[in-house]
């Protein structure tokens, strides 16, 4: 199958992930460039309370991590949905998923 732009969803696939990683680098070089190091956290929600409460220097909370929109969840709004067939299908059902459609 192919996108409006005449891409096959592989192909989509593999630009889309090239671009979410391009986008980070040129994210994180730029912030490295105008915010001092000691001010500068590059963290991903993964890394869980530690890294971001020692940063902010405040206790870490005795409740869990909040975790929404996990692997699990985003499988199971693609198995629901049934094959992706287009980028802009793809985008709408992320946007299902994420309860902005």
């Amino acid at each position: 199958m192919s996108d409006a732009a005449g891409q096959s969803m592989p192909q989509f696939r593999t630009y889309l992930v090239i671009y979410v990683a391009l986008m980070a680098l040129l994210a994180a070089t730029v912030a490295a460039a105008f915010v001092p190091a000691d001010r500068l956290l590059v963290y991903e929600a993964k890394q869980g309370w530690d890294p971001l409460c020692k940063f902010l220097d405040v206790p870490v909370p005795d409740a869990p991590f909040p975790r929404v929109n996990s692997r699990e969840e985003m499988a199971a709004t693609m198995a629901a949905h049934g094959p992706i067939t287009s980028g802009g299908e793809l985008v709408s059902m992320i946007k299902q998923h994420l309860g902005r459609a």
